[in-house]
């Protein structure tokens, strides 16, 4: 999926008649529409743990107004198509004074975006299984072992990330302004649905495809076809290790223990 979506982002941006100015600011509202239904828990929220600016505004109105889809009401539409519109409008004026400047600050907008939702998502993936642990044993609250986990990956990022930076930006397809923009929408799009939805996913599958749908733009010549098979294969090989070993430490732990 994420593939497609990069592809075709990618072709609206660089293979069609449609210029910049028209393709990212819709491109910006879409943007715009997620980032209102994001869930936070800095965003308080009545009878649950995290809020969205949407549902935040639906709350603070008090206003008896008919659902469109469960507790989605016509309020929390209309608040992300506000906030949709603006981010739209806000693009569209910075890219009529400067189409360099505009494609560059949406790109690190963007960004910053599509890091946020990844680290939400991997320190949950990560500290998942620490969960009964903290909860059930030693009776400490969830946030205590999410405030682990983004130290570790803060840690990680410092001593691991320079490598992994280099081959996502280089060795899978080279990537320009425009590249990098059609292949981050996907992965926003497709993280934040997860998150949303409460489905783990992995977030280095939907970057690297992502990464390879906009290269594909410019033909398979632009791909890494060998390092894009190898890195399919060890994706399977660590897929199947991991619950082989997973298995066979369950089976000594249950003898030992």
């Amino acid at each position: 999926m994420s593939i497609s979506i990069a592809y075709t982002t990618g072709y609206l941006l660089r293979r069609t008649s449609l210029s910049e100015q028209i393709t990212l600011p819709i491109l910006g509202g879409i943007v715009g529409i997620i980032v209102a239904n994001m869930p936070s828990a800095l965003i308080p929220a009545p009878g649950t743990a995290q809020g969205t600016i949407a549902s935040y505004v639906s709350n603070s109105l008090e206003m008896s107004v008919p659902t469109i889809i469960g507790a989605y009401d016509l309020v929390m539409v209309s608040t992300s198509l506000i906030l949709g519109l603006f981010a739209a409008g806000l693009l569209r004026r910075t890219l009529n004074r400067s189409i360099d400047r505009g494609v560059r600050l949406f790109l690190i907008g963007l960004g910053s975006l599509v890091a946020f939702s990844s680290g939400g998502s991997q320190v949950g993936l990560a500290t998942g299984p620490l969960e009964p642990l903290f909860e059930s044993l030693l009776q400490l609250p969830g946030t205590i072992l999410l405030s682990f986990g983004a130290i570790g990956i803060l840690l990680g990022a410092w001593m691991g990330s320079p490598r992994i930076l280099q081959a996502v930006a280089r060795d899978y397809s080279s990537l320009g302004v425009l590249r990098s923009i059609a292949a981050l929408i996907p992965a926003f799009i497709i993280a934040q649905t997860a998150i949303i939805l409460g489905y783990p996913i992995s977030f280095n599958n939907i970057i690297l495809w992502s990464i390879i749908g906009s290269g594909l733009t410019e033909g398979t010549e632009s791909i890494s076809v060998r390092k894009t098979s190898y890195t399919v294969a060890i994706w399977l090989l660590t897929l199947f290790g991991a619950g082989v070993t997973g298995f066979i430490l369950y089976r000594i732990f249950a003898v030992i223990l």
